[in-house]
C-alpha cells in the first residue's frame, strides 16, 4: 500500500497530486507534498489561522482532497494491475484521470450540499455554513452565485469535464 500512494512511479500518483495541490493553491495555503503517514494521518490535520483558531473549512477541504485523491490512487493502480494486466500501452491516459478526479471532488461537492437538508437529515444535517466555508474559492463562477448556491444543482468546482479525444463514447 505504501508503494501504491507514496513511491509508485508506473500509477496516475504524481498527476493525481499535481491536481490536488493545483486545486488547494486557490485557497491560497501551503501546500504539503502528502507522506505516506501524512495521507493516513488526514483526518488529524488541523489549519489555523494566526490566532491559533482551526480554519474549519480549509481543513475539511484539505482532508477531502487527501482521501479523494489517496483512493483513486488506489482505485486507477488497480485496474491497470488487474483489469488490463499491467500492459504499459493500456495505461489511463492523463485526460482520464483528470476527468476522473473532478469527478470524485464533484461528487463530494454535491454530497455536501444534500446534506445540508435539515427537512430529511434534522440535526444530522451539514451545517450550510460549513459547505459554504469548504468550498469558497474553488467553485466556478463562484461571483456569480446566489448566496444558497448549496441548494442548487449544476455548481462544479473549477472546470467542466472535458471529453477524451477519439471515437464518440
Amino acid at each position: 500500500m505504501e508503494h501504491v500512494l507514496a513511491e509508485c512511479e508506473e500509477s496516475a500518483r504524481k498527476q493525481i497530486w499535481r491536481l490536488a495541490e493545483d486545486f488547494w493553491s486557490r485557497k491560497n495555503l501551503p501546500w504539503y507534498e502528502p507522506s505516506y503517514g501524512t495521507q493516513l494521518g488526514c483526518a488529524l490535520i488541523n489549519f489555523k489561522d494566526d490566532k491559533g483558531k482551526i480554519q474549519t473549512g480549509a481543513t475539511r477541504l484539505y482532508r477531502i482532497l487527501i482521501t479523494e485523491s489517496m483512493h483513486l490512487t488506489w482505485k486507477i493502480r488497480c485496474e491497470w494491475k488487474i483489469a488490463r494486466e499491467s500492459d504499459p500501452d493500456k495505461k489511463h491516459s492523463e485526460k482520464e484521470v483528470e476527468n476522473r478526479w473532478f469527478h470524485a471532488i464533484n461528487q463530494r461537492l454535491k454530497f455536501d450540499c444534500l446534506m445540508t437538508d435539515n427537512l430529511r437529515y434534522g440535526r444530522k444535517a451539514l451545517r450550510s455554513s460549513l459547505v459554504k466555508k469548504t468550498w469558497e474559492g474553488t467553485l466556478q463562477n463562484e461571483e456569480d452565485l446566489p448566496d444558497n448556491w448549496y441548494i442548487k444543482s449544476g455548481v462544479l468546482v473549477g472546470r467542466v469535464m472535458r471529453r477524451p479525444q477519439g471515437r464518440n463514447r
